[in-house]
């Protein structure tokens, strides 16, 4: 019982890593596809949310299942 239990979380360990290194190999957008926008309005205290790109990214915003598509926030200081 106990060897099926360490061969089940082996796989899952190299499930995992399989998972990990498919999903470090998409390709990255170029930087056209970036927004970019005037900072001259950010001041101390202001929430940024945003969407990054990856596959954590992906999981976070299908988790969410919220209209706006945010994975991450940060707050300025």
């Amino acid at each position: 019982m106990v060897g099926r239990i360490q061969a089940e979380i082996k796989h899952l360990f190299i499930i995992i890593f399989l998972l990990c290194l498919v999903g470090g190999c998409v390709p990255q957008p170029n930087t056209t596809d970036f927004f970019y926008y005037k900072t001259d309005s950010i001041k101390a205290g202001d929430i940024i949310l945003r969407k990054s790109y990856g596959m954590i990214s992906d999981i976070i915003v299908k988790q969410l299942n919220d209209s706006t598509n945010n994975s991450h926030c940060g707050i300025i200081s």
